[in-house]
Order: C-alpha cells, then sequence, then structure tokens
C-alpha cells in the first residue's frame, strides 16, 4: 500500500472545520454569558448599561449615577468570573443639575411627577408614593440628575400626603426647600392638611405654603335666631372671618348662646363679610328668624 499524502490531507479539512466551529460556538457562549453576568452585576450602578465582550475582555458603557457608582461598575465587572481585562472609557456619570428641582402637580384624578431624580430606587419609591394616592393616571417624566438631592425621598412622600387632601394643588423641590400649594376637597381635608404643614419631614424646609379652603358654589352664610339661642353656618373665607362674625353675633345677641358652626371655604367674590353683618344686625331686630347670604343675594325671614 503506497502512502498518498494528498489524500490524508483532504481528509483532515472537514475534521478541522468541526474544530473551527466547535472553538467558536464554545467562544460565543462564553462571550453571551460573560455579557449577561457583567450586566447583572452593574446593572444597579448604571443607566442604560451597555455590556461588549470580546473573548474574555470587556467594554463597558452607559451612565452611572455616582462617581461612586462608576468606580463600584468597574470593579464588580472585573470581579465576574473569566473576565480577563474591563474597559471602562464609555463609561461615564449622569449629568450635575443645579438648582435640583422636582416637583409634583394634582389635577383632579392627575398626577404628574417632572423634574430630576437621584437613582432608580428614588425613583421608583416616590412614583409608588403617587400611585397611593389610588388615582386614574400617574404621569411619571422624571429623569435622572445629580445634585442637592438627599432630601427628595423624603419631601416628595410628604408632598403626596398633602396633595391627598388637594382636588387640586403642586409641591416643588429645591435644594430640599419645598414649596406647596393647593385647593382642600373638603373642609376636613383642609384641617389635615393645615396640621400636616405644621411638621415637615427632618432635612426638609417649608419655604411657602398656599393652601386654599375647599371652593363652595355658592357661597353661602346663614344665622337662625331661636329665643335663647343663634346658630351660624355655611362658610368663612378664614379663621379670623370665622371667628370675628363668631364676636359680632355674640355682640349683637346679648345674652344668646352662639353656636358658631361656620366652615372654612373659598369662593366668595369679596363682599360675603359687609353681607354677613348686615345680616345679623337685620336678625339682631327680630326675636326669632332667619337671614340668608348666598353669593350677591340676602334674604331675612322672621
Amino acid at each position: 500500500m503506497s502512502y498518498q499524502p494528498n489524500r490524508w490531507a483532504i481528509g483532515l479539512v472537514p475534521l478541522a472545520v468541526l474544530w473551527v466551529l466547535g472553538s467558536t460556538g464554545a467562544q460565543n457562549d462564553i462571550e453571551k454569558r460573560l455579557s449577561k453576568d457583567v450586566g447583572a452585576a452593574i446593572g444597579g450602578d448604571v443607566e442604560d448599561a451597555f455590556v461588549k465582550v470580546r473573548g474574555r475582555d470587556v467594554s463597558l458603557r452607559g451612565e452611572a449615577y455616582t462617581e461612586a457608582d462608576l468606580k463600584d461598575a468597574i470593579v464588580k465587572a472585573g470581579d465576574v468570573s473569566g473576565v480577563r481585562s474591563v474597559e471602562a472609557s464609555r463609561l461615564g456619570v449622569i449629568t450635575v443639575v443645579s438648582p435640583y428641582v422636582w416637583w409634583i402637580v394634582r389635577s383632579g384624578d392627575r398626577v404628574t411627577l417632572s423634574g430630576d431624580v437621584p437613582y432608580p430606587q428614588a425613583k421608583a419609591a416616590i412614583a409608588a408614593a403617587a400611585k397611593s394616592l389610588g388615582l386614574a393616571d400617574v404621569l411619571d417624566r422624571t429623569e435622572y440628575g445629580r445634585g442637592e438631592s438627599q432630601a427628595l425621598p423624603a419631601a416628595a412622600e410628604y408632598a403626596v400626603k398633602l396633595l391627598a387632601n388637594f382636588s387640586r394643588g403642586a409641591a416643588t423641590f429645591t435644594n430640599g426647600k419645598l414649596d406647596v400649594s393647593g385647593v382642600a376637597t373638603d373642609a376636613a381635608a383642609y384641617a389635615r392638611a393645615l396640621a400636616l404643614l405644621k411638621s415637615p419631614p427632618q432635612g426638609v424646609e417649608l419655604t411657602q405654603s398656599d393652601v386654599t379652603p375647599p371652593v363652595a358654589s355658592p357661597f353661602v352664610f346663614s344665622v337662625t335666631r331661636s329665643g335663647a339661642k343663634a346658630k351660624l353656618s355655611g362658610g368663612a373665607s378664614s379663621p379670623a372671618e370665622k371667628a370675628a362674625l363668631g364676636k359680632l353675633a355674640a355682640k349683637l345677641f346679648p345674652g344668646v348662646k352662639i353656636d358658631n358652626d361656620l366652615a372654612l371655604e373659598s369662593g366668595a367674590s369679596g363682599g360675603e363679610p359687609e353681607a354677613a353683618q348686615w345680616a345679623l344686625d337685620a336678625l339682631a331686630k327680630l326675636p326669632s328668624g332667619k337671614a340668608v347670604v348666598s353669593d350677591a343675594t340676602i334674604r331675612v325671614t322672621g
């Protein structure tokens, strides 16, 4: 039998092809595994993380939430079993924002979140707090940014508690300071909001608050007198106005027990206090009766 090397060489070609295919397949499997493992390792530190693997060399791309997160991501990637080197020249940090502003707006059954949040956990917690209001529509338009945000999670949760008492309103967080405005849904909600405003969370400075009593339409004030008793009901625009009307009733009705049941409401056109005083004065001339002020109308019976 003669030696024929050409035939031997032809027979080795398929084996070589199989070896290359097998090696390539194994290489692809390794790269896929490393890409998955590195992505899982750095996902909590990097926004829009992208991992590229060639062989056992890894390159990273994306934006870390802080400088510390950037360093941690590189270390975590290098610690993944099988990684030989980590290239991170395209790994940056999210933008610094100054002033650091976040805000929430409620309009009926819709809540909108806007501005900046520092990291995913804060974003998720704030969105969850907004959804706890149980409204039909919660829109989250916040973006990631670095800055003076240490007090934001507590301020956001506090703002949501306030907005739970409003039919419409807003809260704005700026570098640790909070401004709040809104219209209360009813008298009880107005009282709860005022109580909350007295105790902002630690680290949050409440710089401005403008909370309006619930809107009454029509805006009504009434006084009913029956012998030695008189009752004030309907609305007053402020605690001071409520107290003043009660004091006036006591002066005009000497010896009469005054039940001041006025609720704090908004929606007055401006002339109601004078009209209420006129109604009290008119009823003071009668032993019993009722006077009602409804927007621009006054009615006295007795």
